[in-house]
């Protein structure tokens, strides 16, 4: 996709005043696969060594848990009652390749804490390690499966391509940001690590419509543009977002 825009772009002598940003919601950190005989030639990515945790061996889980959310790089464990949340997270701190928080410390730069879907506690698995679902009288999301305590095969595939949802600080979560265009410098510099939400803010100034409250700050990404906090040329604009929907949609 990206090679055919760049192709049209060129045929339609557009380069030079369409901006195109690239960019993806976050990073994958590789992961081994269970032993199957259902795959016979193994990826690189099966070769990482992979800490598997299954927390059904772990708690006595159907007197102390009501429900397990999730699994791979993090899992919301919910008690059955709030005596037993202490409990809880003592046993799971116990355990190699996970960190534990109550919901009450889980940790700001999450921005979860006070989200009504965060869970009583939070299980995070180190980068290296998944959690495995659960028994199925506990797991949620269920398994449709009827004759295996998860879904090994969906898991299976999962593990090819990779987990999301780690700590945000490993450099694995971070994803990739491009940008190309009039709008844009052209030294071809690589930069740091930018937010993203800060990339709202700066789509709004390159295409010069006001950004609503959003928790970006364009003074952290600013740096990307030519000439800093100078507008940019509305002609070079339309036409972008004109081929760029256009593009995309053929």
């Amino acid at each position: 996709m990206v090679n055919h825009l760049s192709k049209r772009l060129n045929q339609t002598s557009m380069a030079d005043i369409v901006n195109v940003m690239i960019l993806s919601d976050h990073g994958m950190s590789a992961v081994s696969a269970p032993p199957s005989n259902a795959y016979n030639q193994m990826d690189p990515i099966d070769e990482v060594e992979t800490e598997k945790i299954q927390l059904s061996k772990i708690l006595t889980i159907r007197n102390q848990v009501k429900w397990v959310v999730g699994s791979g790089s993090h899992v919301g464990v919910y008690p059955r009652e709030k005596k037993y949340r202490a409990d809880v997270i003592k046993l799971l701190e116990g355990v190699k390749g996970i960190q534990v928080y109550d919901q009450n410390d889980i940790p700001e730069r999450f921005h979860y804490k006070r989200s009504p879907n965060a869970p009583p506690i939070l299980v995070v698995a180190n980068p290296g390690s998944i959690i495995l679902p659960c028994d199925p009288n506990v797991q949620r999301p269920a398994s449709q499966e009827s004759n295996s305590r998860f879904n090994m095969a969906s898991l299976r595939r999962q593990f090819k391509y990779g987990f999301s949802g780690y700590d945000p600080e490993e450099e694995d979560m971070r994803g990739i940001f491009m940008a190309k265009g009039p709008a844009f410098k052209d030294t071809g510099e690589t930069r740091g690590p930018v937010k993203l939400v800060d990339v709202y803010e700066l789509i709004c100034k390159v295409l010069e419509i006001p950004a609503r409250s959003n928790n970006g700050t364009l003074a952290d990404i600013i740096g990307f543009l030519k000439g800093g906090s100078e507008g940019v040329h509305p002609l070079s604009i339309t036409l972008g977002v004109a081929v760029l929907v256009l593009t995309l949609s053929s």
